[in-house]
């Protein structure tokens, strides 16, 4: 079996994925498997066939590679990969979409509304931002383009924050973040991550020496039960497949959805590989179970 490690492309998210798949490349090195290193561009399809790739390890973040577009491509050249399919892998990266379907399953989320511009905001979005209140891209991940605004006078309307298309302009809940990580379809553990910053930012995930990563959090016993429930159900009713993180801001007992990843980062800093270690499974027998699950979509 030879595996190709797509990575890379044209998302914001390029260089976290690079370091995904040289996380990942290493635990191929180790299981003794073939790999072609495959960056995704426009030669994508002709460099999957020149190279005889048996299945495709899907190593991108953010656009394309992790918005449903690349496993789309794979289910029409019939080319196994890891990870979601290209409907669960959309849902989960359209924020207004997913909030839709968690609330559909009795599972809390901060109230939010979609917006295109500021000139023609809904009367629901203009109670949101009489309040603390955050910006973040619909579609978009590792925390880019998120702006906090605990002063609401403090906002001043302006095009950057339409960077990424459409945004999600939604009440801010201060709490403890909690991440469920999903292995093979089930919930392997939980970590709670602790910040500076007043949300999870990009700097906060991939370069401060001061965020910590907790496995014994504050949360008691049964809310990580009901929020490992939560994570599964949302999971598994979208079709997702073998691995995502799921996270949480729990405030007072109480849980609100944030939005689930299927495609989490490998990197040194990445919670999911965190969170399994933490229960006796090593990173690569999380590489293996999804090399072992890849499938396309007929």
């Amino acid at each position: 079996m030879k595996v190709g490690v797509v990575y890379g492309g044209m998302s914001p998210e390029a260089s976290i994925s690079v370091k995904t798949k040289d996380s990942v490349v290493a635990a191929l090195k180790r299981l003794g498997l073939k790999y072609e290193e495959i960056e995704l561009n426009s030669d994508i399809v002709k460099n999957l066939q020149r190279l005889s790739i048996d299945v495709v390890f899907n190593a991108c973040h953010g656009l394309h590679g992790e918005d449903g577009r690349l496993p789309g491509m794979l289910d029409i050249l019939k080319i196994p990969y890891t990870h979601s399919g290209s409907f669960a892998s959309y849902i989960a990266m359209d924020k207004y979409s997913s909030y839709q379907l968690a609330s559909s399953l009795n599972i809390k989320v901060a109230d939010y509304e979609f917006v295109w511009d500021f000139q023609s905001l809904s009367d629901k979005a203009k109670e949101i931002m009489k309040e603390p209140f955050i910006i973040k891209p619909n579609m978009g991940g590792s925390s880019i383009g998120i702006y906090v605004f605990e002063d609401p006078k403090a906002f001043k309307a302006d095009k950057k924050y339409f960077m990424h298309g459409g945004i999600i302009v939604q009440k801010f809940v201060k709490g403890h973040e909690i991440n469920v990580a999903i292995v093979d379809n089930k919930s392997v553990g939980i970590i709670q991550v602790d910040y500076k910053s007043d949300i999870f930012d990009y700097d906060a995930k991939y370069s401060s020496n001061e965020t910590i990563y907790r496995t014994d959090t504050d949360i008691n016993l049964q809310e990580k039960n009901l929020i490992c429930e939560a994570a599964e159900k949302f999971h598994n009713f979208i079709g997702a497949n073998n691995i995502a993180r799921t996270e949480f801001i729990v405030n007072n007992g109480d849980y609100y959805f944030l939005e689930t990843n299927t495609h989490p980062g490998f990197t040194d800093r990445s919670l999911v590989p965190l969170a399994a270690k933490d229960n006796g499974i090593e990173f690569d027998v999380i590489v293996k179970s999804l090399l072992d699950s890849a499938k396309y979509h007929e």
